[in-house]
């Protein structure tokens, strides 16, 4: 090759290379400056994941910053903190649209459900799925909070918010406070008796999982979820947050309280929906107490049968749990919040308990029975 065919030869290779060095680096940005997906943070205490969830967060925050009455101030610092980082993202268009969608009905356990639903932030692969039942149920509540069932556009302008707000930046920037807050809860609940244990001995059987999520928005409340994994079973969540109080023993007791009733409800819900049939002609029941079910946000027969299974079954989980207190835990207060029908539900549940302990009957197993003894509640309460 002589001297100006090499020459020639050279340039174009380095032409080549100028050209393709600019993709590599491109390239070299992305792979260097992309942030990773968040993930929940997690600690165990015996058969109990205790975790904070990024995509609830990312609810929380969105709920706080548009003036949701689903989450309250904490006065620890943690919304402090939100309206520190947020403030120049409060006129987002993600905040007015969650504000129309729960005006709608996109509230309460929906919400918590659909974020819980995606693996990690940003919201973009679910790995996890609602059970046959609540599939129906959900979709319902969703076309009625949005008709126009846009609900990837909402989900686009969530991961825009949390993407221009530097939403992975302010939870990163708590993880000391997160990191103590579950050290606490861990520390509590590792000191008493094991409580799902406790659950899944007086159910009878166990789920694939069971987590206690904390949010510290949710004011003391907390929602109950079932949610199917890829593998097709049943994963239980307990959401709520952490009451701290001058009393060192209540802390541990209102966690008892959101773990036996929260926990409860996926047991409880879909042998209700199963076995619905046996007692929805007694509807007339629900009458004299809906003006109190619906104060509660318990607005159909349905959701109202499950609260009066709940409610009984928690109670007995609670006196189990705290045999030399049984004196603390009683049925007045619930029957004064409209639950009159409970008593019933509640002697058949020491029936129940009683074959359970001769011959091992589950739960499940004895549904049918219980349902039964609802069914034939023939007396209805004066107002």
């Amino acid at each position: 090759m002589n001297t100006g065919a090499l020459f020639s030869y050279l340039g174009c290779i380095m032409a080549c290379v100028l050209c393709l060095l600019p993709l590599a680096l491109v390239s070299l940005d992305t792979k260097t400056t992309a942030k990773p997906q968040l993930k929940p943070l997690s600690v165990d205490c015996g058969m109990l994941s205790i975790t904070i969830d990024p995509c609830l967060e990312l609810l929380a925050v969105i709920q706080y910053l548009s003036g949701s009455r689903m989450v309250f101030t904490d006065g620890k610092g943690y919304s402090d903190s939100i309206d520190e980082w947020f403030a120049s993202y409060k006129e987002h268009p993600a905040l007015s649209r969650l504000k129309e969608l729960e005006e709608g009905g996109f509230a309460y356990d929906l919400p918590v459900s659909v974020f819980l639903s995606f693996d990690g932030l940003p919201l973009q692969h679910r790995n996890r799925s609602w059970d046959d039942y609540e599939q129906k149920m959900n979709e319902e509540r969703l076309h009625d909070a949005d008709p126009t069932d846009s609900w990837e556009e909402f989900y686009a302008l969530v991961n825009d918010f949390a993407q221009v707000s530097d939403f992975s930046g302010w939870f990163q920037s708590q993880n000391q406070y997160h990191t103590d807050l579950l050290s606490t809860v861990q520390t509590l609940l590792c000191s008493v008796p094991d409580m799902i244990s406790h659950l899944t001995a007086w159910y009878g059987y166990a789920h694939d999982s069971h987590s206690l999520v904390l949010s510290p928005l949710l004011g003391g409340g907390g929602y109950g979820l079932n949610l199917m994994n890829e593998q097709g079973k049943a994963d239980l969540f307990c959401v709520t947050s952490y009451e701290d109080d001058a009393d060192p023993k209540m802390p541990i007791l209102h966690l008892a309280y959101m773990i036996f009733h929260e926990f409860s409800h996926p047991y409880v819900n879909p042998l209700v929906d199963e076995y619905f049939g046996m007692i929805e002609d007694a509807a007339a029941l629900f009458e004299p107490i809906k003006r109190k079910m619906e104060d509660q946000a318990y607005g159909s027969w349905w959701i109202t049968v499950v609260e009066h299974f709940v409610r009984a079954s928690e109670l007995r989980l609670l006196q189990l749990y705290y045999p030399n207190q049984e004196q603390d835990f009683f049925l007045s207060p619930e029957i004064n919040k409209g639950f009159v029908y409970i008593e019933q539900v509640y002697d058949a549940l020491l029936e129940y308990e009683q074959e359970r302990s001769q011959v091992g009957t589950s739960y499940d197993q004895y549904f049918p029975r219980l349902m039964q003894k609802f069914a034939n509640i023939k007396d209805i309460p004066k107002d």
